[in-house]
């Protein structure tokens, strides 16, 4: 892994797409931060349907303690055109994970307009360039979240098995980032 405060300073810089920005997170985004976390469609295929306004707001200062300790994190969605909050992407690896991990969430009322295949390949392509020790990254899915496998597919991702994370059961898809290079 390349030198963690060197890492932030790009991760910082985020990405834009043709539609997006991805941007690092910050207290500004508590609000919409916390409207997609805690909405049950989005919350059942993360952290289950209990998710609260105080876990969306530790998993908020957990993206930013992230991209401190390790130089990056998820961003945050934001449409170009109209400003909105769309959800989040990016690269992250905590402590325990079973790897560089590529995630995502995205707004269900915004779903299916090719938002989340346009922001996680700019976050692979990101990852590729930035992480050029990592050979890989996965994407920890929910078995039922046909919208990710389906996403997952579209990005060239096979899946490699099943893990345990946080106590609930996901399938491990694996993207390879020379694919991303």
């Amino acid at each position: 892994m390349p030198n963690p405060g060197s890492l932030l300073a790009v991760w910082q810089r985020g990405i834009e797409t043709e539609r997006l920005r991805l941007v690092a997170p910050g207290p500004a985004l508590t609000q919409a931060w916390e409207a997609l976390h805690t909405d049950p469609q989005v919350n059942r295929y993360l952290y289950g349907p209990q998710m609260t306004a105080a876990d969306s707001w530790r998993d908020l200062a957990f993206c930013i303690g992230h991209a401190a300790l390790r130089g990056f994190s998820m961003w945050a969605i934001v449409c170009r055109s109209s400003g909105d909050f769309l959800g989040r992407v990016g690269p992250w690896m905590p402590e325990g994970w079973p790897g560089l991990e590529i995630g995502w969430a995205l707004d269900p009322r915004v779903q299916g307009r090719g938002y989340a295949t346009e922001a996680a390949r700019a976050a692979l392509t990101w990852t590729a360039r930035h992480l050029p020790a990592a050979a890989s990254a996965i994407h920890s899915l929910h078995p039922d979240n046909a919208p990710s496998l389906s996403l997952a597919q579209r990005l060239g991702a096979q899946p490699l098995g099943e893990a345990t994370i946080s106590g609930h059961q996901y399938q491990v898809w694996v993207s390879a980032l020379s694919d991303w290079r």
